[in-house]
């Protein structure tokens, strides 16, 4: 047993070697940094001290740390009354009942537009809106909170953009 965890701490410190090795050189740029993940159990391997009775080496492994904020990629490009937009969400766990409703607009005339950005969880109930004027051509991102329409794995909300009408 006592071969089977030097060999373990042996391999775990000729890994290290190497990245180490690998290292920056002066006047280099830093070399890129990775993280060795245990792919059997999910946590990430670290030589940071101790030894840990559940793999018997001189490395500790971890769990990965929650996940925190969290964005989803953009929409398409969508086209309503002179403007253009796409969006986004915004969402960390710890505030599981809002969500950022990210968007970004360009206005695609020659005139300033004027209008709201709108969010729905269902229906024509409407949750948030947001005031916007964009100059002509200019093209702007914003974020507001809104209410959590979907679950825990999809955050999810409705939107809808529409112009201001003057008389």
């Amino acid at each position: 047993m006592t071969n089977l965890r030097h060999v373990g701490a042996a391999l775990v410190m000729t890994v290290l070697a190497i990245a180490c090795a690998v290292g920056t050189v002066e006047g280099a740029p830093a070399a890129k940094e990775y993280m060795l993940i245990n792919a059997k159990t999910g946590k990430y391997l670290t030589n940071a001290g101790g030894t840990l009775s559940d793999n018997n080496i001189v490395a500790v492994q971890f769990a990965p740390p929650a996940p925190t904020y969290r964005t989803s990629e953009w929409s398409k490009w969508s086209r309503t009354e002179g403007i253009e937009y796409r969006y986004r969400w915004g969402w960390s766990p710890q505030n599981s009942r809002q969500i950022d409703a990210i968007y970004a607009i360009r206005n695609l005339q020659n005139r300033v537009w004027y209008g709201t950005a709108r969010t729905h969880c269902s229906g024509n109930e409407l949750a948030r809106s947001e005031q916007i004027t964009l100059q002509p051509n200019q093209s702007r991102e914003m974020k507001f909170k809104t209410p959590h329409c979907g679950t825990t794995d999809k955050p999810w909300f409705e939107l809808k953009i529409v112009q201001s009408n003057t008389l």
